[in-house]
């Protein structure tokens, strides 16, 4: 079965594959995020040097100024989209037990003088 892509990755082939960029608008379009700024900064994380610009746009009352995402000039001849697979570890979980109460901790107890007491 075939590898689902992740929205990182696809973002990161879009723009290699359009140097002129994309907006939050044909990100939502053509890709399916909704979140751009998010996507941006994950790739941000992973060492793609990625530049944001700012278009005026006509709005119906007048012009307004939208963001536009390019990668760097050199960054479009570096590795393939799929590098970006390689993501950082899990943390190891804890063993230790929680530091709150669990659900049978918290089970009344009558002592004597009938006063009701959780423990």
């Amino acid at each position: 079965m075939a590898r689902k892509v992740s929205q990182a990755e696809a973002l990161l082939a879009y723009l290699r594959k359009h140097p002129e960029g994309i907006d939050r608008q044909k990100a939502k379009d053509e890709l399916g995020i909704y979140e751009l700024p998010r996507r941006i900064c994950d790739l941000r994380e992973r060492g793609i040097a990625i530049v944001k610009t700012e278009k005026k746009v006509p709005s119906r009352y007048n012009a307004t100024r939208i963001k536009v995402y390019k990668l760097e000039p050199d960054e479009e001849k570096k590795a393939p989209a799929t590098a970006i697979d390689e993501r950082p570890p899990d943390k190891a979980e804890d063993p230790s037990p929680a530091p709150y109460q669990t659900a049978k901790s918290l089970e009344p107890k009558i002592e004597k003088g009938g006063q009701t007491r959780f423990l």
